[in-house]
């Protein structure tokens, strides 16, 4: 396999994968299995282009919600073979590539967006065909960071969004949506 190229799935559909996360300017993402922001206008956000889709988490994100997500077909990822969801909606795999497939065939026209965290993020970016990104101005203290994107992800869309509310500071903060795309491959 060629770096940067997708590895071959083994099954007859292809999924669309958009991984939608945050991040600092210095890529931090989480502290302590916990947010290091909570952006109002980004939850929104986030709601409005995860609602009707699949949603892929690892378990630490699965549990730090506390519940399956509305609205949207739960797929928890963990290593953990014994691991059972407290939530029953909640589908519980142990392999990627198998929750893939089994998200390409039970849910052939639905997209799939990786939520998190750091280590699914990583799993996750060879297949991954998007990623969207709000990126917030400043720095906090982290020590869970967002997988520098490899090439051939370049970026193609940004919007600045301006100032929004911080419920974890109970501060305005400037941030921008990013939208990253990786080229079809086969060398057309």
């Amino acid at each position: 396999m060629q770096s940067g190229a997708k590895p071959e799935m083994k099954c007859a559909v292809s999924p669309v994968i958009h991984v939608v996360g945050y991040q600092t300017s210095d890529r931090g993402i989480g502290f302590e299995n916990r947010l290091v922001y909570r952006l109002d206008h980004d939850m929104v956000h986030f709601r409005q282009i995860t609602t009707g889709s699949i949603v892929i988490m690892g378990r630490k994100t699965h549990e730090s919600v506390g519940k399956c997500l509305p609205n949207r077909v739960n797929v928890v990822l963990t290593r953990d073979q014994a691991y059972q969801s407290s939530s029953k909606e909640a589908i519980v795999f142990h392999d990627i590539e198998k929750a893939l497939k089994w998200c390409a065939l039970e849910h052939p026209t639905l997209t799939i967006y990786v939520i998190g965290g750091a280590e699914i993020y990583t799993a996750t970016m060879p297949f991954t065909n998007a990623v969207i990104a709000t990126e917030i101005s400043g720095h906090r203290k982290a020590d869970t960071f967002y997988p520098e994107l490899p090439d051939p992800f370049h970026l193609t869309d940004f919007e600045d969004r301006g100032q929004t509310y911080d419920r974890i500071s109970c501060s305005e903060v400037e941030y921008c949506i990013k939208l990253y795309d990786r080229p079809p491959s086969g060398g057309d």
